[in-house]
């Protein structure tokens, strides 16, 4: 029924897919929506969605640990985000050293942004300090320390943008070249008869010292590499457009971080990675993708809010006795919640297991009564799994009276294993809650590749979605969705009756459905919504059906946010932009009902224009600077009008919606698309 498009390949690559953060072609079967769930093992089970309708009910999509379009860490000064590792990752006395990552700024809200850092002073002979400057004085990147007074670029810094950095150290005879380098063009030099560094502790997305609040990062950094013993670049190069290794010319990798699904270092030492605010692991790169979307590779995931959503299902085998099991899947966490990712125990005084997460984040495998009836076994992790980011959890029981539990995080076991003479009689799943008639206990995040298995499985990181075999009891890999994301950057919930249709389509064959009566797509909050203060555009071809006020699309998070923006049309067809809490303005131009209309919203060099089937209305742009923070997304209606009927729900027909995050697609007129937006 329904599903996620597998097409491969069809059309020429769209060379800003990178920045691609949301993609609905709207192809599908007619009908569909994304609130049916499927078990993809090869006994179907039957599953429940709980609640059965939205808007806080279980959805699936195409964000999951497996993107085929690499990965990025965000920082938010707003929350302190930075994230650091040892010391000994960090370029120390008087060696050649190479540091380089990519960087994307979104906003600029303090002084001294630190991409970088081994200390907060300018001691010039014993730290690194690499910033994206922003003060009265200068606007560009600026090193300090390893023997210099500092240098700066020549490229002033816009944000929006990805830019490759690289700082490398050279000693020749004695004398000390510190080099600049910005997209693989060297922009600054210094030489320096000295440079011995201290051994300093490694910070990305701030300045070695919990006092510089001028120093937290507003953006995104990716594939941040530190390469010891090695000046692996003296004159222009260019970079990488792949992730980096950990493969160099000169020297060793000591740390290779912002490149993975998780916080890891991929480097040999695979140093610990300590977080601190809320830095957040993202689907977002500087690399275009290695292949356009499939379930084969990339698979889905279910989202749950966390405020009383689940799935349930009556299994025939999970009454496994003391037979050996395996449990196992993929959590994104957005907060911490006591709740499972698949759990057979009910409210009943029957055994049954769980794989979980306690309300301090801390992972758990449990064998016994849910309601507290009789013993539990446990065995529980010693540190709380990271916010924002995918993490692998599994847990074994080998078989017999006596059989040994073990927990396993990313592959490592965890926790102490333990013995359990529990013989499990239930017949009862559970998706996110941690059983059925436990309210208020429910998983808040998302969750990818789910699994239990009657054998005790080798525990390795899966690299793609698992399938089905002779000895899967159960799987959910969330393909079934009807209206999905072409990006796999984000799952969406279809509330109401807004759904795929062939009766009218652009490309494809089909489009999305609104009929106007409180119908909308939902989205979790998400980076990828943040437009920042850059350039951005959001295009759509449209259908209108009838004349009304209604909305494309709201990125506020509440009705009164002036970091959000809003596309809509008035009750003549007039289509107006809404910022800062008002309309910034109403194009002159109209909209033809029963049409097929593109709509693009620019901004460029902040000014905002609005073009109609390519072209900008007379009264169609304005200037606006402003920083748009909100991460919140409503498509085919606005934030306060979700879940009523009132008159801003879109009535009509929508397909091939993009948001391209950090760059003015149409800075003049155009012709607009003939043929459906690049997959890749």
């Amino acid at each position: 029924m329904g599903g996620i498009t597998t097409t491969l390949f069809q059309r020429p690559r769209d060379p800003q897919y990178n920045l691609t953060t949301l993609l609905l072609p709207g192809n599908g079967t007619n009908g569909t929506q994304n609130n049916t769930f499927l078990d993809s093992s090869s006994n179907n089970f039957s599953i429940t969605r709980n609640p059965s309708t939205g808007p806080n009910a279980p959805t699936q999509g195409t964000f999951t640990p497996f993107s085929q379009t690499g990965w990025g860490n965000n920082f938010n000064s707003a929350t302190a985000d930075w994230i650091n590792s040892s010391s000994a990752a960090s370029p120390s006395g008087t060696e050649d050293f190479t540091v380089e990552c990519w960087y994307f700024p979104t906003s600029k809200t303090v002084s001294f942004p630190a991409i970088f850092s081994t200390n907060s002073t300018y001691n010039v002979n014993t730290t690194l300090n690499i910033y994206d400057r922003h003060d009265a004085f200068s606007t560009k990147f600026s090193v300090y320390g390893a023997g210099v007074n500092g240098i700066a670029s020549t490229t002033s810094v816009v944000n929006g943008v990805w830019y490759h950095i690289a700082v490398t150290r050279q000693n020749v005879a004695g004398t000390y070249t510190l080099r600049l380098f910005v997209n693989g063009v060297l922009e600054a030099s210094s030489t320096s008869a000295s440079g011995n560094l201290s051994s300093n502790a490694c910070y990305i997305g701030r300045a070695d010292t919990a006092s510089l609040a001028s120093t937290y990062l507003n953006g995104q950094v990716s594939n941040f590499r530190i390469t010891r013993g090695g000046a692996l670049y003296i004159n222009n190069f260019t970079p990488s457009t792949t992730p980096l290794t950990t493969t160099v010319s000169a020297g060793t990798v000591s740390f290779l971080a912002c490149q993975s699904n998780r916080f890891v270092d991929n480097s040999a030492n695979s140093y610990a990675i300590t977080l601190s605010g809320t830095p957040s692991v993202q689907a977002f790169s500087p690399f275009a993708p290695s292949g356009a979307y499939t379930t084969t590779a990339v698979g889905g995931s279910g989202y749950f809010d966390g405020t009383g959503d689940f799935l349930s299902f009556t299994p025939t085998n999970f009454n496994l006795g003391t037979d050996a099991f395996t449990v196992e899947g993929w959590v994104y966490l957005r907060a911490y919640s006591f709740g499972s990712v698949i759990s057979s125990f009910s409210s009943a005084s029957g055994v049954g297991f769980s794989l979980s997460i306690n309300n301090s984040g801390i992972p758990e495998f449990l064998i016994g009564n849910g309601s507290g009836v009789g013993a539990v076994t446990t065995v529980s992790g010693t540190t709380a799994l990271p916010l924002n980011a995918w993490v692998y959890l599994a847990a074994t029981k080998t078989a017999g009276s006596g059989g040994t539990m073990t927990l396993y995080v990313n592959g490592s076991s965890v926790g102490t294993p333990t013995t359990t003479t529990r013989s499990l009689d239930q017949n009862l799943g559970v998706v996110a809650r941690y059983y059925t008639n436990l309210a208020g206990n429910e998983l808040n995040g998302y969750i990818a590749s789910a699994r239990v298995s009657n054998t005790v499985r080798t525990i390795t990181v899966p690299t793609e979605p698992y399938t089905s075999d002779a000895n899967t009891l159960v799987l959910f890999n969330f393909t079934n969705a009807g209206i999905t994301d072409a990006t796999a950057k984000n799952d969406l919930e279809t509330v109401g009756n807004a759904q795929i249709s062939t009766t009218q389509s652009k490309f494809g064959g089909s489009s999305m459905y609104f009929d106007g009566t409180g119908d909308y797509l939902i989205f979790p909050n998400s980076q990828n919504f943040a437009l920042g203060s850059g350039d951005f555009t959001v295009e759509a071809w449209v259908y209108v059906a009838a004349s009304k006020l209604q909305a494309i699309m709201d990125t506020r998070a509440v009705n009164s946010n002036t970091t959000g923006i809003a596309l809509a049309i008035d009750a003549s067809n007039f289509p107006y932009v809404y910022v800062n809490n008002a309309t910034l303005f109403t194009s002159s131009t109209a909209i033809t009902l029963n049409t097929w209309t593109h709509l693009a919203m620019v901004r460029s060099s902040g000014t905002i224009t609005l073009y109609i089937n390519g072209t900008k209305p007379s009264t169609g742009s304005a200037a606006n600077t402003t920083n748009l923070t909100d991460t919140a997304l409503t498509v085919g209606s606005v934030i306060d009008y979700r879940d009523t009927t009132a008159t801003l729900h879109f009535n009509g027909y929508i397909d091939d919606l993009r948001i391209t995050k950090g760059f003015a697609r149409y800075t003049a007129n155009f012709n607009v698309p003939t043929v459906a937006f690049p997959t890749q």
